[in-house]
């Protein structure tokens, strides 16, 4: 089962067998697409409902960050990502759904069915229940480094924030300055999402900045 935990760490195997979704110890292609095309249509849902795209204009017209586009839709192997700066960090469990969900996701072209279906189920689908097949039940789960802002609580929509925050040059004695604003522009966007998620979702919001694409390795969305 090694294989599988790699690419999901918190899927619930038993589940995932009863879908058909496991072969011979690995994934099947099934799960990966059925997969990547939910974290699609959920970024579309989030980017609606937490006005994503009016936000990130903030950054992109700002002197502090440098987007990561690339680098995500090269990590995160999603060719129509929309957003520049933020993914979504959750693994997908997307095993479970019920069957008739997952015939609707597989099956089904029409966005807005899609939609229906993703808004529906997304907060069961992002929750961490299972750790490389151990049960949880409340609690936080540690993505990617061993530190403590990487500890979020297992019931969350998690938000990565990429960018390359080194991009600038920035000459000894301006670099305070420069730091502080870079932070308060990123603690203004992070407070407007989080009063957006208030009003428009069922669960909380946390977010995990990532400035380090050599060393990182992101959660691959069906690769």
């Amino acid at each position: 089962m090694l294989e599988i935990y790699k690419i999901n760490p918190a899927i619930d195997i038993n589940k995932a067998k009863q879908h058909n979704f496991v072969l011979d110890n690995h994934l099947t292609l099934q799960y990966l697409q059925l997969q990547k095309k939910y974290y699609t249509v959920l970024e579309s849902v989030l980017i609606e409902k937490l006005d994503l795209l009016s936000i990130e204009k903030a950054l992109v017209t700002s002197p502090y960050f440098k987007d990561a586009d690339l680098q995500l839709e090269k990590e995160l192997s999603v060719a129509n990502l929309k957003l520049k700066y933020f993914f979504i960090r959750n693994y997908l469990n997307i095993e479970n759904l019920t069957q008739e969900q997952i015939e609707v996701l597989q099956e089904e072209s029409n966005y807005n069915v899609l939609k229906e279906l993703v808004e529906t189920t997304y907060q069961n689908v992002i929750e961490v229940h299972h750790w490389f097949g151990e049960e949880i039940k409340h609690g936080k789960v540690l993505y990617d480094y061993d530190a403590e802002e990487y500890f979020k609580e297992n019931t969350s929509l998690v938000l990565g924030f990429a960018h390359d925050k080194y991009h600038t040059v920035i000459e000894d004695d301006k670099w305070e300055e420069y730091s502080i604003g870079l932070d308060d522009l990123l603690e203004q966007v992070y407070r407007k999402i989080k009063e957006k998620a208030k009003e428009q979702l069922p669960c909380k919001i946390e977010f995990i900045e990532y400035t380090n694409f050599d060393d990182y390795q992101y959660n691959k969305i069906a690769k």
